[in-house]
């Protein structure tokens, strides 16, 4: 039986884990600002948007490439320097909807990169870009969230339950919230990441995609509003602990969750005002530190919110896992 003192190194896998979950939900989240600057862009005859349409497809393209290589480094990582401890009842066998997660978020990838090779040629068709780009972005987003609840909807679809889902048990009757609660969570991260990695992602191609001042003194502002989406994540970890917890009330009254939680609000609230006075901002580009930091607090509060989550779900998993 493992001891809770052999279980205190898997406490830098929260910020990994924040990272896992960053990466795919930007890339989905990217893909639809691609799809709706190009909207806005094509109504309005501007030529801005559609520039930035495209940064947008190319972050989203970069992200995806990360979200598809960072899982298996880490968990190459863990089986490297815990190969004795590594928690395979938990996850193993997997659930059968990851499969389909898996087929869903490449035929969105797939989309992605069929809106990037066609871009140019579609320029006189910009409705085709919008729908690839669209399409691309609701595939990866249910991808992703069939791949967050597939242990739960294998439960409710009456499909024989796999092993490692026996620790999930008493927690079946709450799907609705837990699965509300995650997706307020992904779309949370995935539009409001989208906000603060795109202004790094813009003044970290300035060199390269050099569309002049005026285009980023017009695009920057742009993105900035996607930010409003990260408070949201409260909303999703508060659903979470309702359904994931035996007694909500008190673990919501824990000290540890209201400071996680408290923490994770407070960092959005402060990324949000690094983003915004970029906006309000004659010379946007001369605030690179304040676009980075907005980036980093927004993993940041993704670390501190996934902290309080793990609260409602420690007890039961530790106990199946055999922590002492």
């Amino acid at each position: 039986m493992m001891t809770i003192q052999s279980s205190l190194p898997w406490l830098w896998t929260l910020p990994l884990t924040a990272l896992v979950l960053f990466f795919p939900a930007v890339t989905f989240g990217t893909a639809i600002y691609a799809a709706a600057f190009e909207t806005a862009g094509w109504a309005k005859k501007k030529t801005f948007l559609s520039k930035l349409a495209r940064q947008c497809l190319n972050l989203s393209l970069a992200t995806g490439l990360i979200a598809l290589l960072l899982p298996g480094a880490i968990l190459a990582a863990m089986l490297s320097l815990y190969p004795l401890q590594f928690p395979w009842p938990a996850i193993w066998p997997l659930s059968p909807y990851y499969a389909l997660a898996v087929l869903v978020t490449c035929l969105g990838l797939v989309l992605l990169v069929l809106a990037s090779v066609s871009w140019k040629a579609c320029r006189k068709a910009r409705w085709l870009r919008i729908l690839l780009c669209g399409l691309g972005g609701v595939h990866l987003a249910a991808g992703l969230y069939t791949a967050g609840n597939a242990v739960l909807l294998e439960r409710t679809a009456a499909v024989p339950m796999a092993g490692g889902s026996v620790w999930l048990e008493p927690f079946y009757a709450h799907f609705p919230l837990l699965a509300g609660g995650s997706g307020l969570l992904l779309a949370a991260i995935g539009l409001g990441g989208a906000g603060s990695l795109g202004l790094v992602y813009l003044v970290w191609r300035r060199n390269k995609d050099d569309f002049g001042r005026d285009y980023y003194r017009y695009a920057l502002p742009r993105l900035v509003p996607g930010t409003l989406f990260l408070p949201l994540q409260l909303a999703g970890i508060f659903l979470i602990l309702l359904a994931f917890s035996e007694d909500p009330v008190r673990v919501m009254q824990s000290p540890f969750v209201v400071s996680s939680a408290g923490t994770g609000l407070g960092l959005c609230l402060l990324a949000i005002a690094l983003a915004w006075r970029v906006r309000l901002s004659q010379t946007p580009m001369r605030h690179k530190p304040s676009m980075i930091t907005t980036s980093l607090l927004t993993w940041l509060s993704l670390v501190a919110f996934l902290s309080a989550g793990v609260a409602a779900f420690w007890v039961p998993l530790a106990s199946f896992l055999g922590f002492g």
